[in-house]
């Protein structure tokens, strides 16, 4: 790396969606738009249900 900081923007399947070096405040208008833009996006038929939801229930 030779800016920092490093911001990955992940995707719901895991993926790296976008990123971005360094940090100024004109991009994080753009940094917002691109975190609403995965946000909209359906979820994938495997990670309905939320994390903790195949455990156990709690008593």
């Amino acid at each position: 790396m030779n800016a920092l900081p490093h911001l990955f923007i992940i995707d719901r399947d895991g993926r790296i969606a976008a990123m971005h070096r360094g940090y100024g405040e004109d991009s994080l208008e753009r940094i917002l738009e691109e975190i609403n833009a995965q946000l909209a996006k359906p979820v994938p038929p495997a990670a309905e249900g939320g994390a903790g939801t195949s455990g156990p229930s709690a008593p």
